[in-house]
């Protein structure tokens, strides 16, 4: 119609037909070109799709709607150690050992199309029974006017190895790092007991009260940091100290070092673990309330009670409550304006870890102190 030349084919079918005083014979003529086009066009098609993926690196396999495998190229049953003809007889089922075809259908058959993939990673199954990861990408198309699951499927077992070797590596490092900062931590409390014990020789020199107790509160705080370089070592571990464990350890040593009689001291700390830039100047502030309260809160034949608390009151806040019952602090004082060593410092170690305090002088001496990590 339109002036140009166009290659037509037809089907020719011819019909006798018998009648009373003849015989007939009718041709019918159809027209097939379009029909002959298109299965030319899908035979170029599938000739295209096997001459692709024949001597591709990847494994490639398609499986049908129930897993049974209707194509795999070359590379498929070199890796899976299956002659062709028995790729054709297996199902994914015998290939992927964690694969549930149902689940699979679900999940892949309906939502994969030729306009969109989807990356798995499992592990295959070769014929000897060897097991070895793999990465999967999935497609949908036709094959043989069929609709199959395309998988295109790569072999990661070097990649897999490579990362292992690197998460090995890594471990070792971080190990060796381990170890060099337990070995610090080492050193340090082995310098802070030589520090301590020295300070303990000098104060023996001095026979003036006052000198002796400050040579004494001094080395305190060097046990109380000592104490934390000693837990992080004995737990070998790099980050944090379990402040239950520490703080009995640190209350244990003041009550043997003062051995004031007939103090009940009753210790109430969750499983907290705190990291060492807070649990250093958290056991200094510890150690200055509870040595304050050994030393002035009681008289030699008075009976009484000191009381520690530390919870976690949600998240990464904590409080910390140090009372006793005994004599007080004087109302003149002003803890958060004093001007004696021991108060100061206590205010410097709050503001250290971020927090803030109140000062209960009701029935002896009650510190209440709340603080973030």
């Amino acid at each position: 119609m339109d002036g140009r030349e166009k290659d037509l084919k037809f089907l020719l079918s011819t019909s006798l037909i018998n009648t009373e005083n003849r015989s007939k014979v009718i041709d019918s003529i159809q027209d097939i070109t379009e029909r002959k086009e298109t299965e030319k066009e899908l035979k170029e098609s599938e000739e295209r799709f096997r001459t692709l993926t024949e001597k591709a690196a990847d494994a490639i396999i398609a499986h049908d709607f129930d897993g049974n495998i209707v194509y795999a190229n070359e590379t498929a049953s070199k890796n899976l150690g299956y002659s062709r003809d028995e790729m054709l007889s297996l199902n994914v089922i015998d290939i992927d050992p964690y694969v549930d075809v149902d689940v699979f259908r679900d999940k892949y058959w309906n939502k994969t199309s030729s306009d969109t993939s989807y990356f798995i990673g499992t592990y295959h199954k070769r014929k000897d029974g060897t097991i070895f990861p793999v990465e999967v990408r999935l497609t949908r198309i036709n094959l043989n006017e069929k609709p199959v699951i395309l998988a295109y499927i790569r072999d990661i077992t070097v990649r897999k190895q490579a990362e292992e070797r690197l998460k090995e590596q890594k471990e070792q490092v971080i190990e060796t790092e381990r170890i060099r900062q337990l070995e610090l931590h080492h050193r340090i409390k082995n310098n802070l007991q030589i520090i301590s014990s020295l300070l303990n020789l000098q104060s023996e020199k001095f026979t003036d009260d006052n000198v002796k107790d400050a040579f004494i509160d001094t080395r305190n705080r060097v046990i109380s940091m000592s104490l934390v370089h000693n837990k992080l070592y004995q737990a070998k571990g790099l980050e944090n100290v379990n402040t239950k464990d520490y703080i009995g350890d640190l209350v244990d040593h003041l009550n043997e070092l003062y051995n004031v009689p007939n103090i009940d001291i009753n210790i109430d700390v969750e499983d907290i673990y705190l990291g060492i830039d807070t649990i250093i100047p958290l056991g200094m502030l510890i150690n200055e309330i509870l040595s304050n309260s050994l030393k002035y809160a009681f008289s030699e034949s008075e009976t009484g009670k000191i009381e520690i608390k530390l919870y976690q009151n949600n998240n990464k806040n904590y409080t910390l409550i140090v009372a006793d019952n005994g004599k007080g602090m004087p109302e003149n004082i002003d803890v958060k304006d004093a001007d004696t060593l021991g108060l100061q410092l206590i205010k410097s170690l709050i503001d250290q870890i971020g927090g803030d305090f109140e000062v209960n002088k009701e029935n002896g001496t009650k510190y209440i102190i709340k603080f973030s990590s």
